[in-house]
């Protein structure tokens, strides 16, 4: 575990990286949308005239968005590739059993093909695949929606350019491209988080004699949201629970649960934190999970990442850090509201409300 969390920031570190190569695309998407806007003024058009260029953008932008997704496809196969090889180093350096690599076509089908459960389509959850097709047609639609809608606005080629592509003063983040640019990152972000826990199960998938099941892990710091930090150190059967990422950007990791055998190598583990005072990582007990390391911080931040009612409610209302957290989700691990939680028809939930001093809920 304190592999894996330490990991999972030089993880982090590799995302930020891998996102500049996508700056490219980003910048021809610009030149493309110059061109062909360049010129004569876009309100004096005929409508047919008008069609033809949104057909034009339409097709170059498809191409630049389509070379945008193979990118991600090779980034995400590559990482999966080390990601394999790094959990089998970890797995063998630890029990000194011979652990098998999955081969490299199980690997490309895990992380393409296996729905992201967080993104979801018109028939359900999307692979990577499906989600990168979904991300090119919402560029192409933003792009042309903007164009179209300055053209019956009246207004100049000039100003449905600078709708499109942002202004000098704004430092060109308020434009259409700079939402693409926003929503590229989420899903680059989120692919290779998927890349990376998908690469850890079928190395667990093929050494289910000693990997038995898998522990859930969040990140221990101000941004991780409610669903993973109720789900920190849960553990579930291989091939079952909701393996990471649970949503865009989510930075939670999965870890190998071993053979009863191996109980002995996690006396004295530990697993890296962030200081709320400092911001730096550092190692904490291994133990603690995200609710009882939160309830060791200081009352402002428990209320900045809870509020002031659930920060209650954890400190005041008697509840262990296991059960408030079993609290928070429902049983699709979606979060529930206080007042949903106060409705629940159970005794001892009612007095935590109590000693909380919340009973409004009640």
């Amino acid at each position: 575990i304190e592999m894996a969390t330490r990991h999972a920031i030089y993880l982090e570190s590799l995302k930020a990286h891998n996102l500049k190569d996508y700056d490219a695309f980003l910048k021809e998407m610009a030149k493309v949308i110059k061109a062909r806007l360049g010129g004569e003024n876009l309100t004096a058009f005929a409508r047919d005239r008008l069609e033809r260029t949104l057909e034009l953008v339409a097709a170059d932008l498809r191409t630049i968005t389509n070379q945008a997704s193979k990118t991600l496809r090779d980034q995400a196969t590559d990482l999966a590739a080390y990601e394999a090889g790094f959990e089998l180093k970890s797995l063998s350096g630890l029990t000194q059993a011979e652990f098998v690599l999955p081969t490299a076509a199980q690997l490309a089908a895990a992380v393409l093909y296996t729905p992201l459960a967080q993104i979801q389509g018109a028939a359900g959850s999307m692979n990577l695949e499906a989600a990168m097709k979904r991300w090119g047609d919402d560029v192409i639609a933003q792009v042309q929606s903007a164009i179209q809608g300055g053209y019956y606005r009246g207004e100049t080629t000039d100003q449905i350019i600078r709708s499109l592509l942002g202004t000098v003063k704004g430092r060109y983040s308020d434009g259409e491209l700079a939402r693409v640019k926003r929503d590229l990152e989420s899903v680059v972000r989120t692919g290779l988080q998927h890349a990376a826990n998908q690469a850890r199960s079928q190395v667990w998938a093929n050494n289910s004699d000693i990997v038995k099941k898998w522990r859930f892990v969040a990140t221990l710091d101000l941004k991780t949201t409610a669903q993973c930090r109720a789900l920190d150190k849960t553990t579930w059967p291989l091939g079952q629970g909701p393996l990471p990422p649970l949503h865009y950007r989510c930075r939670s990791t999965s870890v190998a649960k071993l053979d009863d055998a191996f109980d002995a190598l996690e006396e004295g583990a530990e697993r890296m934190a962030r200081d709320p005072n400092t911001g730096k990582s550092g190692l904490v007990d291994n133990k603690l999970s995200y609710y009882d390391w939160l309830k060791r911080q200081d009352l402002p931040y428990v209320q900045s990442v809870l509020g002031k009612d659930r920060a209650a409610l954890l400190l005041k209302g008697g509840l262990s850090a296991e059960r408030f957290a079993a609290l928070q989700l429902d049983r699709q691990f979606q979060p529930m509201s206080l007042a949903k939680i106060a409705r629940l028809d159970e005794q001892f939930i009612h007095a935590a409300f109590r000693k909380a001093g919340l009973s409004r809920y009640l």
